[in-house]
């Protein structure tokens, strides 16, 4: 995307190394603090390129803020059906412990390990991706739980 385009790159609040919500955000909040962050930096009309919940956040700024996406690119967007989405928010927003979520990061080595990653399957990928998730394994799934929305001081509609 740098080729032809001025690119930027914010974290999503609590995720990468920005400082997170005091409580669960919904995609709204994500997609509201987003376009605070398009008004501090003065730009008024953008294309968007999301990872998972990146590509909600994407797909929430464009419907609440139609004027200000001209473009979309969704990568890895969680696509389900409402049946699926039941048993998966059932899941969600659960805490979760610290041992579970080594055991899980195990799990999922054994399963699928290095082979997740098309583009660079190693198993120094493989830990860069886990230590992320790792760091942040309370919060890593905020904006898919089904809570109340988030209204904090992330700016207006």
């Amino acid at each position: 995307m740098g080729r032809d385009r001025y690119t930027l790159a914010p974290d999503t609040p609590g995720y990468g190394g920005s400082d997170g919500p005091s409580a669960p955000p919904e995609i709204a909040d994500y997609a509201r603090a987003f376009i605070r962050f398009l008004d501090e930096m003065k730009l008024k009309r953008v294309d968007l390129m999301g990872y998972h919940t990146g590509s909600m956040t994407a797909i929430e700024l464009a419907r609440r803020f139609p004027q200000r996406v001209r473009k979309i690119v969704m990568i890895s967007a969680p696509i389900f059906t409402p049946e699926e989405l039941v048993p998966l928010r059932a899941t969600m927003g659960r805490s979760v412990t610290y041992d579970a979520m080594l055991q899980t990061t195990l799990d999922n080595w054994r399963q699928v390990g290095k082979g997740m990653f098309r583009d660079e399957p190693t198993d120094d990928r493989y830990i860069d991706i886990s230590l992320d998730r790792m760091r942040r394994f309370r919060s890593g799934g905020w904006g898919c739980t089904p809570s109340a929305p988030m209204r904090q001081n992330w700016g207006g509609e």
